[in-house]
């Protein structure tokens, strides 16, 4: 999508303010549905039967096993539910990561500038990932981390939108800068907690 909204022949403040709109209304799609539609765990604890199949099936091993947990994977509403909001989140963020310096020259913002961002946010946001990783992990709080990275996505982007239009000058850059990083980096934090 991104690509049709910024074109050679359109890429102003107003197509950017689209972009991240959109981007914007995604990650508060996703902050809602984490709030309010996908349950926090299983309706109910399994079975011992089902425990029991589960070790049972786990000691069975090599790709038959793994192919068996993928193919019940994608048989689960929620985790197919879970993929999918992934998938367009995260593809969103990279199509965004490589139109930035085009949509941010026409603000005054260097294509340096842009690249310092999105290298800045792709490693923050690992260094980050790894220690919220650790935590979710150890907290089992998957849900509420989860629509904490979504709502700070959609604040971030929605400041960065409001930003290009209410800033001009020397602020503009490390404005932009620091609610692109905050982005990026809670855009990472993401992969992994949906991963576990």
């Amino acid at each position: 999508v991104p690509p049709l909204i910024v074109t050679p022949a359109a890429h102003g403040k107003h197509e950017f303010v689209v972009l991240f709109g959109i981007q914007l209304a995604i990650s508060a799609t996703a902050a809602f549905l984490i709030a309010f539609v996908i349950p926090t765990g299983p309706k109910s604890p399994p079975t011992a039967a089902a425990l029991a199949h589960k070790q049972q099936h786990n000691a069975m091993g090599g790709m038959q096993g793994v192919r068996d947990a993928i193919r019940g994977a994608f048989r689960s509403k929620p985790f197919v539910l879970l993929f999918l909001g992934l998938s367009v989140f995260q593809g969103v963020v990279w199509t965004v990561m490589g139109l930035l310096p085009q949509v941010l020259g026409t603000v005054g913002i260097t294509e340096k500038s842009s690249g310092e961002m999105n290298s800045t946010g792709v490693i923050l946001g690992a260094a980050v990932s790894l220690f919220v990783a650790s935590l979710v992990d150890r907290r089992k709080c998957y849900k509420a981390t989860l629509g904490f990275t979504a709502a700070v996505s959609a604040v971030a982007l929605g400041a960065i939108a409001m930003v290009i239009y209410t800033i001009h000058g020397s602020a503009l850059l490390p404005t932009v800068f620091s609610l692109y990083v905050a982005y990026g980096v809670v855009q990472s934090c993401a992969v992994p907690i949906a991963f576990e």
